[in-house]
């Protein structure tokens, strides 16, 4: 008889992504276009829209590709730690797993609020964040206390930072090609799901870390520096266009 061992049933779950962006692309449908006026101007140019796809959106995808290989690495790395930490017989990390989505539910509240305080702010203070929730679980590999931390803090920044991807998207191509861009989207969030094991895995691999222990928590330092690298290089492109646009004026 065929059997399937625990991890590659866990990693098979993921398929439903692709049901689920199956389902998305069947269901949603394209944007119409009303008849053009004949006396208001007809160029994309004039009417402020793009008239193609901005590169810019394969960027947005990367991302959010890589935000959601974090938040369901950790996510998956959680229950082995703590067993490490609390021994074979602790049974508890489905507690703190449920709990994880509290943080989840509270950044999605209060993104409206920190975006009117903060404006684009709000996307450096969410990459902040979480990049000091994967801090808090590398170095939770000795520390329970940190682990939790780190695993329920992820949730909230992650719904600070995934609004902006979809706040773009209006900018970065034409109407009639909106629901393709957001469905590209949609696809970096499932795949970064479905691969974050496999990637993970691979990190561990680079950095000479075991699969086992301690060694789980090892790429979790490195996704934390890649986020302040993400947001430096965000902020490095905002200040070089912002300097641009005033030398220009």
């Amino acid at each position: 008889m065929l059997t399937v061992s625990g991890w590659h049933a866990s990693f098979l779950v993921y398929l439903l992504a692709f049901v689920a962006l199956g389902f998305f692309a069947w269901r949603v449908p394209e944007d119409q276009v009303g008849a053009a006026d004949p006396t208001q101007p007809t160029s994309h140019a004039a009417a402020g829209q793009p008239s193609q796809i901005s590169p810019m959106v394969a960027l947005l995808v990367a991302f959010a590709f890589f935000l959601v290989v974090d938040y369901v690495g950790m996510e998956n790395r959680f229950a082995s730690l703590a067993v490490v930490l609390n021994g074979a017989q602790y049974t508890g990390a489905a507690n703190f797993l449920s709990l994880m989505l509290i943080g989840a539910t509270l950044g999605g509240l209060c993104y409206g609020s920190l975006q009117k305080w903060l404006g684009f702010g709000t996307v450096y203070l969410g990459l902040l964040v979480m990049a000091l929730a994967n801090f808090l679980f590398y170095w939770g590999q000795a520390n329970f206390g940190l682990l939790v931390a780190g695993l329920l803090l992820i949730g909230f920044p992650l719904q600070l930072v995934s609004p902006l991807i979809f706040n773009l998207l209006p900018n970065l191509a034409p109407q009639h090609q909106q629901p393709l861009v957001t469905s590209l989207v949609l696809i970096g969030f499932n795949f970064g799901a479905f691969f974050s094991p496999s990637l993970a895995a691979a990190l561990n691999d680079l950095l000479g870390q075991p699969m086992s222990g301690p060694g789980l928590a090892a790429p979790f330092w490195v996704y934390g520096l890649s986020l302040l690298m993400i947001a430096a290089g965000i902020w490095v492109a905002r200040w070089s266009q912002s300097r641009n646009v005033v030398e220009n004026h």
